[in-house]
């Protein structure tokens, strides 16, 4: 059975419907309306042949009647057939018309209720006078009706016929058998009748309405016709189609349509529906090996959780720190072993218990409860994720500091939080016993700067006696010593006592730096002089020792401010030391630039023995002392680069080694742009 709902309905049921309603509406209307048509064109066909009548009529009157009598030899009478010098009146003309179309379809009429006497006898019909009265209210209408007249229908057209012309109305008033002397020009005279037989055209009529309703009844029997081979060959094909698509979407694929070979549209979609089933089996089964592999992916993941869940609580119960889980409420829900060994709680016992109320000290409680109960609300606040110090109690009652940080944890639709201790007791105790012996240290450095201080004054007052008469009596300025051996000593006892004097201000520098007593005298210092100077000073023992010493200072840089002293003291401390490494023939070098930071460096360079990393960090020792191989009359007192380290940091610089085994050795100064002078 078909469905109400299927296609099929709305195909076929609109087309024997619609043909129904349409030879209702034929057989209703269109031989209405045919009648009506030949009626309204017979009509309008003889209104045109009245208005020839009635033009000719006037013709007539105007250029033969008033032609004629004018003339006098001819007369216009009713009679004229009688009368061979006489012509017909008119309206005779239109009687005598009328004769002759005696026979035919069609006949002419002129009548009026002011006849001649000739035809006083004849009487007016319901028709005619009901023309008479309407176009003597209404000259400018026309009088249509249709009658049957011994079996025929006859269409009768009336209009007026007025006095237009003088000559009639003379004719008329003037005449002897006038019925009516007073006539005017637009008076109604008489009418002009047309009466046509249309039985004929409404024969035919009828004729088309039986037609056109039989091409109608034939249309809607061939569209029925055609709707059923339209069903037969589309819509059963396409409804077979359907049924095997809802086979589909039920998992069926048991379908029963196959291609025809036709490879017409429905030929394409059975083989489109054929490859969707194709292509859905095949789906199926990569969706079922799918599933398989996420059942196994599912299995494998809940297993690695499970071996997860499994760690975590293993490294929850063996983790060295101690791990306090509590809730929204700050209630403790967990104790691993280690916070058990750091409390001294069991986990029983804690469990259940607010954590700050048992936990924190009273002096830091309220502090933070209250930072705690901030970040429950607005999530603001340094509650979480820092590592505080802070102090605890233990079971038994005693304070002592640990180490906290605090966690937020996501366990389901609720909030926790994970709470990392640690104690930190015997680091506390080790920063005590660390603190008081840097402390004691301290004191020892500034007993030994003070004593190094007192000492370097009491030595420096009679160093300097046994410098300055050294000088006397090397000058000889009160006579002559004698023996030339005085002479000799008297100048080692100078040298020595001025190396002497050296080592005591380089103590005494070294011990102001560590104590952080240094004074700068700073001002606006030019580096190439300083250079220059240092250079002038160290040239001699250079030259002493047959090496090449060239000075290269970039013009135009700009001043530094620093202590001059300081500086040139540096320079000739890195100076003397390239002179004690270099052996003869080699070459030093001092060179200056501006670095692309703004800073400004100056290099002390040389071709000397070098230094290995070792020897580098013990030339930077205080008192450290390399081995140089070489046989020099003062070895020096292994201060000078740690001095000239010290008084670079007090600028702010830096001093930098880059040395090498039998490569040489170059230090480099550098100043930071801070101190740069910009005129």
């Amino acid at each position: 059975m078909v469905n109400r709902h299927s296609i099929i309905w709305k195909l076929v049921l609109p087309v024997p419907i619609m043909t129904l309603v349409a030879v209702v509406v034929s057989a209703a209307f269109i031989p209405d309306l045919i009648r009506k048509n030949v009626e309204h064109n017979a009509a309008r066909s003889a209104i045109e042949m009245l208005n020839q009548y009635r033009a000719l009529r006037s013709y007539y009157t105007e250029k033969v009647v008033e032609k004629v009598t004018r003339q006098g030899n001819l007369s216009a009478t009713f009679d004229h057939d009688k009368n061979s010098g006489a012509i017909p009146l008119p309206v005779t003309m239109i009687h005598d018309l009328n004769k002759k179309l005696e026979g035919q379809a069609t006949s002419l009429n002129l009548y009026s209720i002011y006849p001649f006497p000739n035809r006083r006898d004849r009487q007016l019909d319901a028709f005619q006078r009901q023309s008479w009265k309407t176009l003597e209210n209404d000259p400018k209408h026309q009088v249509v009706d249709s009658q049957i007249r011994q079996g025929r229908t006859v269409l009768r057209v009336a209009i007026a016929d007025l006095m237009q012309v003088q000559a009639c109305i003379d004719c008329h008033n003037n005449h002897p058998l006038t019925p009516k002397s007073d006539w005017k020009l637009g008076d109604l005279r008489g009418v002009l009748e047309v009466s046509v037989d249309i039985s004929t055209p409404l024969q035919q009529g009828r004729q088309l309405s039986r037609g056109i309703i039989f091409g109608i009844v034939l249309g809607g029997t061939l569209l029925v016709v055609f709707s059923t081979f339209l069903i037969h060959h589309t819509v059963m094909p396409v409804r077979l189609v359907t049924e095997d698509m809802l086979k589909l979407s039920t998992g069926d694929f048991n379908i029963q349509t196959r291609p025809d070979g036709d490879s017409d549209e429905f030929d394409q979609l059975v083989r489109a529906l054929s490859n969707f089933k194709d292509h859905l089996i095949i789906k199926q089964d990569l969706e079922e090996a799918e599933k398989r592999r996420l059942n196994k992916e599912i299995q494998k993941r809940s297993t690695a959780f499970q071996d997860s869940e499994n760690l975590s609580k293993r490294i929850f119960s063996s983790a060295q720190d101690g791990i306090i889980i509590i809730n929204e409420d700050s209630t403790i829900i967990n104790f691993n072993p280690a916070a058990e060994k750091i409390f001294g709680y069991q986990k029983s016992e804690i469990v259940g218990h607010f954590f700050f109320e048992t936990i924190i000290h009273n002096q830091n409680k309220e502090a933070h409860m209250q930072g705690f109960e901030r970040f429950l609300q607005n999530g603001e606040g340094a509650f979480l994720d820092n590592l505080i110090e802070i102090t605890a109690f233990h079971q038994d009652g005693h304070e002592f500091p640990i180490e906290l940080t605090i966690t937020e944890l996501k366990m389901g639709r609720h909030r926790g939080f994970a709470g990392f201790v640690r104690d930190i007791s015997s680091r506390k105790k080790a920063e005590k016993m660390a603190a008081e012996a840097t402390q004691k240290s301290e004191t020892a450095s500034r007993v030994k700067s003070e004593f190094l201080a007192s000492m370097s004054h009491e030595l420096r007052t009679p160093l300097n006696a046994i410098i300055g008469f050294s000088g006397v009596m090397k000058e000889q300025i009160y006579g002559p010593l004698g023996d030339a051996k005085y002479s000799e000593y008297v100048l080692d006892i100078q040298v020595s006592g001025q190396h002497l004097l050296k080592l005591i201000n380089d103590i005494l520098d070294v011990s102001a730096i560590e104590a952080g007593k240094v004074e700068l005298n700073e001002e606006e210092v030019s580096i190439a002089k300083v250079a220059e100077a240092s250079h002038n000073l160290i040239k001699s023992r250079a030259q002493d020792g047959a090496l090449i010493l060239n000075l290269n200072i970039t013009d135009g840089l700009p001043n530094i401010w620093a202590d001059e002293r300081r500086i040139k003291q540096i320079l000739l401390n890195l100076l003397s030391n390239a002179v004690k490494f270099t052996p003869q023939g080699g070459e030093i070098s001092v060179t200056s630039w501006l670095n692309d930071d703004g800073s400004l460096a100056i290099c002390v360079a040389d071709t000397g023995i070098g230094m290995d990393e070792g020897d580098v960090e013990k030339a930077l020792s205080e008192f450290g002392q390399v081995d140089s191989g070489l046989d020099r009359k003062h070895e020096g007192t292994g201060l000078g680069l740690p001095l000239s380290v010290g008084l670079m940091e007090c600028h702010g610089g830096t001093l930098t080694i880059t040395s090498a085994k039998e490569h040489g050795t170059q230090i480099t100064l550098t100043f930071p742009k801070e101190r740069i002078v910009h005129n």
